[in-house]
């Protein structure tokens, strides 16, 4: 992978201006930072979810336990722009959505 192809997935939650967002940079073939915003009190990259992907061949499971991860590792709380529950659910699925636009970037070159 390309360490110039960061994908980004961004969502309004509700009609407010909170967003939830998910970033994902490519560091190799066989690993990728992950980080979140709007799911916490700070932004913060998904640790667990970035070592559970080093070193892991790209396949539906390793993509689904990082973004199991990444969910976990967040941080939010109810509000009235949705229940915590309700947004480590968009975590899960930003940090999926964007593991496979990077795969599928990386390996059309």
């Amino acid at each position: 992978m390309s360490d110039s192809g960061f994908v980004a997935a961004a969502a309004r939650v509700a009609a407010s201006s909170s967003v939830t967002a998910v970033g994902i940079w490519p560091v190799s073939a066989c690993s990728a930072a992950v980080a979140r915003t709007g799911v916490g009190p700070r932004n913060a990259r998904a640790k667990a979810a970035e070592q559970a992907l080093a070193g892991a061949e790209p396949t539906d499971e390793a993509i689904a336990e990082a973004g199991r991860l990444a969910a976990e590792a967040a941080e939010p709380w109810d509000d009235h722009r949705g229940t915590a529950e309700y947004k480590r659910n968009v975590v899960r699925v930003f940090t999926e959505r964007g593991l496979r636009t990077a795969i599928d970037a990386a390996r059309a070159g």
